[in-house]
Parts: C-alpha cells; structure tokens; sequence
C-alpha cells in the first residue's frame, strides 16, 4: 500500500489521491474492530539461536498469543513515537492499562533486545477504539520486531510480536531537522472561515499565522494537520480541540496553527471524490491524519505525532521545548 502510493506521490504530486489517506485511517479502525484479523505469522525460529529458548520459555508460562498491529506509518530512524493495537484470540481488541514492549534488530548477525519501553493504552475519544504508544529510538534502518507481555483485567498473562520496517528516512520531516517554510491560508486569505477549517465551531486563533510567520516570530509552534469534517477515524475534530485548549493555556508562549488535509474542504460537500489534497500536506509529506508538529524557536522540528494525541501528551512536549529539552 505505502509503495503503490510512493509511485503516485513522486509521479505526480497534483494528482495524489485522498484514497490512500481513507484506506490507511480505515485500517488503522479496523484494527480495533476487525474481525478476520489473521494471528501472527512471526515465530519464535525466526529470532534465531540467542533469543529462541527465551522465547520458547516465555511462552509456556504465559497464558495465550495476541496479535500485535502497528498502527504507525512512518517509522524512521531516530526518535519515534510507535503505536499499535492488540487484538485478542477471539478477535476483539485488548485494552488494559499499559504492556511491556522489547524491540529487536532482526538484520543484525546476533538478534537481541535493544530496547526496552512500557508501551501505555491511549483511549481514543469517540469511540471504544485506541492505542498503545512507545517511545522508541530506532538507530538502524530494516526489519525490526516488536515483543509486547502484558496482564489483561482477569491477571491472565498474553503475550504478541510483530515485525515492522525503520526506513532510514521519514516521510515528514525528521527530528532536529529545519521544517518547511510554509505559506497556508489564514484568515487574511479567505472571505469565509469555511474556506480553511472544517471544524463545527473554528478558534479563529488558529488561523492568524503562516508556519513561516510563526518560525520567524521567536516563538515555539505547534502545527496540527487534521480534518476533522472528514476524519475516517473521527479524531481529527477532538485533536484540533486539543490543540485549541492548549493555545488558552500557553498563548503567550507558543504559536498554534491548525492546516486542513484538504484544500477544497468547502467544495466536498458530501462527495469525497472531490477532495484535493492541500500541496502543504505533500510539502511536509504526510501520510495519515490527524499529524502533529511541535517546532523549536530556530525552526527545527522538535517533535512529531503521528494520529490522535493527548493533551497531556502534547502539553509535556510542549512544556520540554519551552525548557529546551528533547
């Protein structure tokens, strides 16, 4: 899928097609819902000689196998924040509290684990669907696997894995890299707020600043690109909402911008068919939606999210890069 849409994409960018951003928030949901889910084709041979009695010994003890879904899209080296969902033997989705996560490097000549993280449960907000999110420097590119271990609420044990790719660049910007200078629509530009959010009730505050003006005004910024008219996974509206509630308590702090996925939101309707993707979003190489940005006074990018984000988890970032930490 991800292929199939890089050849479009390099081809011809005018012609990049909404499909690829509804069939990946389609998966992502389906995750959580599915219920044809196949179990893991990963076993425990493919870890080779130094992790496959640990294996074999760790899955004696614990209870049952789930399978592990990678939610996240654009997984590079460096700082990542990684998502997936869990969904149980009978199919339906496995939500507790927070799992222990262990990553290993399958192209390396000794396989082992690299890094050790405790993955924490994320309720999306409308609905009975989320995520778990690990914090995770990948520091080579190739195939990697995710172990998850974790008590569900009847303190039976399971455990699940999963192999993904680290390509060796992102998508969107990478870390510590300078972020697009990027001229959007305010509310300047436009006649109508209509024009440049699809939000039921817009905070016009969003709408006041171009990326460039913000980058040059010495201020932080937190960019969200998000839909939330149009949002598959109906997260967009409460990730901008998020935003909005941060811009009240950091407004003399930090500049807030909120960009649309679609350029012509006001012409949709409710044909989808008719959406084109806005050329910023293709500028800063955005897959999925919702995405947040969170960028340094120098206009180095600080931090990114990929999908729904909390508040508390966008307000710590925020608080780090007022505090010039990572």
């Amino acid at each position: 899928m991800v292929l199939n849409f890089l050849k479009v994409y390099q081809a011809n960018i005018q012609q990049f097609t909404y499909k690829f951003l509804l069939i990946l928030s389609i998966v992502i949901s389906l995750i959580f819902i599915s219920s044809c889910q196949k179990k893991s084709e990963v076993t425990t041979s493919d870890l080779g000689n130094t992790s496959k009695q640990e294996m074999n010994s760790s899955s004696e003890q614990l209870s049952r196998k789930v399978n592990v879904v990678i939610a996240t899209v654009d997984i590079a080296i460096g700082r990542n924040r990684l998502t997936f969902g869990l969904i149980d033997s009978d199919k339906s989705p496995l939500r507790v509290e927070s799992v222990n996560a262990d990553y290993l490097f399958m192209d390396a000549p000794k396989i082992e684990v690299l890094v050790e993280d405790e993955a924490k449960y994320i309720q999306w907000p409308v609905s009975k669907s989320g995520v778990y999110v690990s914090r995770v420097n990948f520091q080579n590119p190739g195939i990697w696997m995710i172990r998850i271990k974790g008590v569900d609420d009847q303190g039976n044990q399971f455990f699940g894995e999963s192999r993904f790719n680290v390509k060796p660049k992102s998508f969107t910007p990478a870390i510590e890299s300078k972020v697009p200078k990027s001229i959007n629509k305010t509310l300047n530009d436009v006649k109508n707020i209509a024009e440049i959010s699809s939000s039921i009730d817009p905070d016009l505050n969003l709408y006041k600043l171009t990326v460039l003006d913000a980058i040059n005004n010495d201020f932080p910024t937190l960019v969200v690109f998000a839909t939330p008219k149009f949002c598959m996974t109906q997260t967009c509206g409460p990730q901008v909402s998020i935003v909005s509630s941060l811009r009240e308590k950091y407004a003399d702090k930090v500049n807030f911008i909120h960009i649309e996925i679609y350029e012509n939101i006001n012409e949709i309707g409710g044909d989808i068919e008719k959406a084109k993707i806005s050329p910023i979003v293709m500028e800063w190489g955005i897959v999925s939606e919702p995405y947040t940005f969170i960028i340094k006074r120098n206009g180095l990018l600080h931090s990114k999210f990929e999908g729904y984000t909390s508040e508390l988890e966008l307000s710590d970032a925020i608080s780090r890069v007022l505090n010039f930490r990572q």
